[in-house]
C-alpha cells in the first residue's frame, strides 16, 4: 500500500538546506558591511598618506632648486629631479621657470586623468639676505596618481575577502553541525522510546524535556502508546475471548479457503466428523483430499453462492464422518475478502441435524437475548439522554432560582434591614446632638455610631456580593464595578476594558458570565500571587467573549482538574448551563488566562 506521508529524510535534508542557506546569506551580509568599512577606511587613509606625501615632494624640491632655478643651471636642476622619478606614486613633476618657461618636464610610469590623481603646486623664490621681499624665479607643479594606492588597498581587499570566505564557510559548517547536534539530542530519547514500542514494548516511557515544541511531541508519543498498548491490551483480550468462544461452542467452526482446504476447526467440528481433535481433522484434510470436508465442487458452488447473495444462510448439507457414515448438517457461512473486494476464504459453523431443536431453541434464546439487550440498551441510553438533559434544565433551573433567592435576599437586606439601620443612624445623630459631649453617654452614642456605619458597610457589600445592582444597569457596568471592587480589596492591578456595545444579554447570561469573572478575580487574588490583571469584554457580531489574563505563576491544568478545584468546576458548569465554551490556558511561570465564548444564538438576545 502506498504510503501518503512524505519522507522524513528528504523534509530534513530540505529544511537543513533552506536553514543553512539562510545564515549563509545571513553571515555573507553581516561580512560584506564588516569588509565594506574598513575597507573604505583603509582607502582614504592610504589618500590622505598620498596628499601629505606630495606636499613633502614639494616642499623639498622646493629648497633645493631655488639656487640653480635662479642662474638656470639644467645640469644642477636634474640630479635632485631625477631622484623622484623612482618613486612609483610620481606621475608627473614640471619646473618652470618665471623668464624662460618650463625648464624640465618628467612624466611618471603611472598617468593618470585629474580624478585619479593628487597635484601640488608651489612657487619658487628667491629671498636675499636680510628683510628684502623674495623674488618669484619659478614654480613647481608635482602629480601622484592614485592607481598605487588602490592597487594596494585592492590587494589588502582579496586576503581580507578570501579569509572572510573561510570564516563564512567555517562559521556555516559549524551552525549546521550544532542545529543537527541540538536536534538529535533532543529527539534521540523519543526514537529510542519509539523503537522500543515498535519492538512490543508498550510500558516505553521518555522524560518530557525543557523545549515547549519537543515537549508537546513527548506528550503526543506517549499518549498514543498509552493509546496503543490499551489497545493492544483489547485486542489481547478480544482475541481470548474469541478463542474461548471458539474452542468451547457445541457447534463446528471451521474456515476453508476455494480449493476446499481446511485451515481452521474447533472440536466441536472434528467431534461431529468423528475425529478425536481439531488437530487431527486439520492433518487428516491436508494429508489427503478426499478426506476434507467440503469437496472441490462443493466448496466452488458455496464461494458462488456467497458472492451473490453475501452469505450462506440454512443450507442442508450431507457430509461423510471419518468412518465413512454419512450425517446432515446446517450450513451458515459468510466470506472473508480481501481490500479489492476479492473472497480469500469462508468462516462457518456446522450444526448436526439431530441436534437441531437444541440449536434452534439457543439461538432464539441469543437472538431474544441479545435483541432485549439492544433494546434495554436503546432504551437506557433514551433514559440516559432524557435524564441528561432534565438534569441540565434542574441545573439551569436551579441556578436561576438561586440568584433568584439571591436577588430577593439582597432587595429584602437592602430595602429592610438597610431602612432600619438608616433610622437607627438618624436616631442616634439626634440623640447626639441632645447629650453632652464629654459625657459617657456621648461616647456610647459615637462607638454605637460608628457600629450602624460598619454593618451599613457590611450590609451594601453582602448585597453586592448577593446580586450586584450593577447588574441592573447592564454587564460592562457590573464588570466595572467588580474591577473597582477588586482594587480596593487588594494590591493587584485591575483593567477593564470593554471592545463593542453594551451586549444584550438574558438575565441568567448575564449573571453566569459575572460569577465567571467573579470566580476568576477570586482564583487570582487567593493563588496567582500576580501583579497585574486584565478583564476584556469583546461584543463581536457572531459571538460575545470574556477574557481574564494575569502576570502570576500559573499553574498545571492536569494538577488542577485531578484534585478538587471547586472554582474550576463552578466556572466549568455555570458555562455548560448557558452553552458556552470554557478555555483556561496556563503552564507553571507564565500566567494564567480564562477565556469564555457565548455563541450569540445561544445566550446573546437578539
Amino acid at each position: 500500500m502506498m504510503s501518503h506521508f512524505a519522507d522524513p529524510t528528504s523534509c530534513s535534508l530540505n529544511l537543513r538546506v533552506k536553514l543553512g542557506l539562510s545564515i549563509a546569506v545571513l553571515v555573507v551580509l553581516g561580512a560584506s558591511t564588516c569588509f565594506y568599512i574598513p575597507v573604505s577606511q583603509e582607502y582614504g587613509r592610504r589618500l590622505q598618506c598620498q596628499e601629505g606625501c606630495t606636499a613633502r615632494i614639494v616642499n623639498l624640491y622646493n629648497r633645493s632648486l631655488t639656487q640653480p632655478l635662479r642662474y638656470i643651471d639644467r645640469n644642477a636642476i636634474k640630479p635632485p629631479y631625477a631622484a623622484a622619478l623612482p618613486n612609483l606614486e610620481t606621475a608627473e613633476l614640471v619646473v618652470v621657470a618665471t623668464k624662460l618657461g618650463v625648464v624640465l618636464t618628467k612624466m611618471g610610469e603611472y598617468l593618470a586623468s585629474i580624478n585619479e590623481s593628487l597635484g601640488r603646486v608651489k612657487s619658487i623664490e628667491f629671498t636675499s639676505r636680510g628683510d628684502s621681499p623674495g623674488e618669484k624665479i619659478g614654480w613647481l607643479r608635482a602629480i601622484l596618481a592614485k592607481a598605487v594606492a588602490e592597487t594596494k588597498v585592492i590587494r589588502s581587499s582579496d586576503a581580507i575577502l578570501l579569509i572572510a570566505s573561510v570564516a563564512v564557510v567555517v562559521i556555516c559548517v559549524t551552525i549546521c553541525f550544532l542545529l543537527k547536534w541540538f536536534a538529535r539530542s533532543s529527539t534521540s530519547r523519543r526514537e529510542t522510546m519509539v523503537d522500543r514500542v515498535a519492538g512490543g514494548n508498550h510500558n516505553a516511557r521518555s522524560a518530557i524535556c525543557a523545549n515547549r515544541e519537543i515537549a508537546r511531541l513527548a506528550v503526543l508519543v506517549i499518549r498514543m502508546v498509552s493509546c496503543l498498548r490499551r489497545a493492544t491490551t483489547n485486542r489481547g483480550f478480544s482475541e481470548r475471548e474469541y478463542q474461548r468462544i471458539f474452542e468451547n461452542s457445541h457447534k463446528g467452526i471451521f474456515r476453508i479457503d476455494e480449493n476446499g482446504e481446511l485451515h481452521e476447526a474447533n472440536q466441536a467440528m472434528a467431534e461431529l466428523l468423528g475425529y478425536q481433535s481439531a488437530a487431527d481433522l486439520i492433518r487428516s484434510a491436508t494429508q489427503e483430499s478426499h478426506q476434507r470436508p467440503f469437496s472441490v465442487t462443493r466448496t466452488s458452488v458455496l464461494f458462488d453462492v456467497v458472492r451473490a447473495q453475501g452469505a450462506v444462510v440454512g443450507e442442508e448439507l450431507q457430509l461423510s464422518r471419518n468412518d465413512g457414515t454419512p450425517i446432515w448438517v446446517l450450513l451458515n457461512a459468510r466470506g472473508i475478502t480481501a481490500d479489492d473486494g476479492r473472497i480469500l476464504c469462508l468462516e462457518g459453523q456446522l450444526t448436526g441435524l439431530t441436534g437441531q431443536k437444541i440449536a434452534t431453541e439457543d439461538h432464539r434464546y441469543l437472538y431474544e437475548a441479545s435483541t432485549a439487550e439492544v433494546g434495554q440498551r436503546d432504551h437506557v441510553e433514551l433514559d440516559l439522554g432524557e435524564a441528561s438533559e432534565q438534569s441540565k434544565q434542574l441545573d439551569v433551573r436551579l441556578e436561576a432560582a438561586r440568584e433568584e433567592e439571591r436577588k430577593r435576599i439582597a432587595m429584602e437586606v437592602h430595602d429592610e434591614l438597610g431602612q432600619i439601620l438608616t433610622a437607627m443612624k438618624i436616631h442616634l445623630s439626634l440623640l447626639r446632638s441632645h447629650l453632652n459631649s464629654d459625657s459617657t453617654a456621648m461616647r456610647k452614642t459615637e462607638e454605637t455610631l460608628g457600629l450602624v456605619d460598619k454593618s451599613m458597610h457590611i450590609t451594601r457589600s453582602l448585597v453586592n456580593h448577593l446580586r450586584p445592582v450593577a447588574l441592573n444597569f447592564g454587564l460592562i457596568s457590573a464588570l466595572e464595578w467588580l474591577v473597582a471592587d477588586f482594587n480596593r480589596h487588594t494590591k493587584i492591578s485591575c483593567h477593564f476594558r470593554a471592545v463593542g456595545p453594551e451586549p444584550n444579554l438574558t438575565d441568567a447570561s448575564a449573571t453566569a458570565i459575572f460569577r465567571i469573572a467573579q470566580e476568576s478575580l477570586t482564583n487570582v487574588a487567593r493563588h496567582a500571587d500576580a501583579s497585574e490583571v486584565e478583564i476584556v469584554l469583546t461584543n463581536a457580531q457572531s459571538h460575545l467573549e470574556l477574557s481574564v489574563s494575569d502576570d502570576g505563576r500559573g499553574f498545571n491544568l492536569a494538577d488542577a482538574h485531578a484534585g478538587d478545584s471547586y472554582g474550576l468546576l463552578g466556572m466549568t458548569e455555570r458555562a455548560r448551563l448557558i452553552d458556552a465554551q470554557l478555555q483556561i490556558d496556563s503552564e507553571p511561570g507564565g500566567g494564567s488566562t480564562v477565556r469564555l465564548c457565548v455563541s450569540r444564538g445561544a445566550s446573546v438576545a437578539e
